[in-house]
């Protein structure tokens, strides 16, 4: 079955959801990195508020691109302080019908969508999820809570969330540093409230870079190309604080790689045609993709029947030969653009005719 990854972008600031959203990141060995978008909570039916409470629990692996895998479901439950032996099988039976239920392959892939009728009340479920490797073996279990017991003194002891309002991260994990990054905080909650701001840092796992973001008070972060650099990992960081007071309610972050692309390099000329004796020049174009500040150097070679040419080295990727070649035949000409330790090659084909000859060029054209 071919499964695609969903891109979960929100454009809104909040919406009336029935849950509170909760992210958890892990890495399953010999699997693609995915990250849980699940519910921490389900908010109370309460008819006074004015927030519409959604009959659904939405469950979401967000996976990197191309990752196909299955996963594995099980379900538990936080221990009771005295249950009765008949509300036990009950909560025995719900689990083993959500079990089912979760290990179904779901329409859209990798999104599980569960009626909380299906949940029991006062219940705090346990979630655990495996990845399936391709020996079918299975992974190390990662477990996540949902909290169905509907009372508000427990909502205080959930890391991370304050005022019945809680953020995720929605975006990809991993970019280039030509390319323009957006990412969006999706803010559920409980009730119906505007009275809050965005405060955004981005700093290098290392600690020794930061993007300048302080000036981003909204629910989508937006950072221009070539503000992160290739080949370093951050650290995106997203506060929520109530305007009316300036106190932090709560707060999510998100590790991001930013990849690199590498360099390109061209000659000018793929193949020339140049008579002994004659002076001419090479010019080398190198495409810097990700922008490194550092500057370029070039390494030259030239040779014949495999035996090195004499010629001149100048600045900015320039081939000089100011006495031209002194031998009829073949040369190679090889130039390699280095940056960053990053490295990149082109080669062209030079012939030698005698002066009495028409000469040709041909130039390589990139587009």
């Amino acid at each position: 079955m071919r499964r695609n990854i969903p891109h979960l972008l929100n454009d809104n600031d909040v919406y009336g959801g029935g849950v509170i959203i909760s992210t958890i990141t892990f890495q399953v060995s010999d699997i693609p990195q995915f990250r849980i978008l699940a519910p921490q909570f389900v908010c109370p039916k309460d008819e006074n508020t004015p927030v519409d409470k959604p009959d659904n629990t939405v469950i979401t692996l967000q996976t990197v691109s191309g990752a196909d895998f299955p996963v594995a479901w099980s379900v538990r439950w936080a221990q009771l302080p005295t249950p009765t032996q008949r509300f036990t099988i009950m909560l025995w039976k719900a689990a083993r019908a959500l079990e089912i239920h979760l290990n179904t392959p779901p329409k859209e892939p990798y999104v599980y969508v569960i009626d909380n009728a299906q949940l029991l009340h006062g219940i705090d479920y346990i979630f655990n999820v495996s990845s399936i490797n391709p020996d079918g073996t299975v992974s190390t279990s990662k477990s996540f809570h949902i909290d169905n017991t509907y009372g508000d003194q427990k909502l205080d002891m959930v890391e991370g969330i304050g005022d019945l309002l809680s953020i995720v991260l929605i975006g990809e994990q991993k970019t280039f540093a030509d390319v323009e990054f957006v990412l969006n905080a999706q803010v559920t909650a409980c009730f119906a409230t505007q009275d809050y701001y965005f405060i955004w840092t981005i700093r290098s796992a290392d600690s020794q870079r930061q993007v300048y973001v302080s000036s981003i008070r909204g629910s989508r972060l937006r950072i221009p190309p070539y503000s992160l650099r290739a080949g370093i990992s951050y650290d995106v960081n997203c506060e929520v604080i109530k305007e009316s007071t300036g106190h932090r309610i709560t707060q999510n972050g998100l590790p991001i790689q930013v990849l690199q692309r590498s360099l390109e390099v061209f000659l000018n000329v793929d193949y020339l045609v140049v008579p002994v004796n004659k002076a001419f020049n090479i010019e080398a174009l190198v495409i810097n993709h990700d922008h490194y500040q550092e500057p370029i150097s070039f390494r030259w070679d030239c040779k014949f029947l495999d035996d090195p040419c004499e010629f001149e080295s100048g600045e900015n990727g320039t081939l000089s030969f100011p006495t031209g070649l002194p031998n009829l035949g073949q040369y190679e000409i090889r130039v390699t653009a280095i940056v960053n330790e990053q490295t990149a090659s082109a080669t062209a084909t030079l012939s030698t005719v005698v002066n009495s000859l028409p000469v040709i060029q041909l130039e390589l054209t990139c587009f």
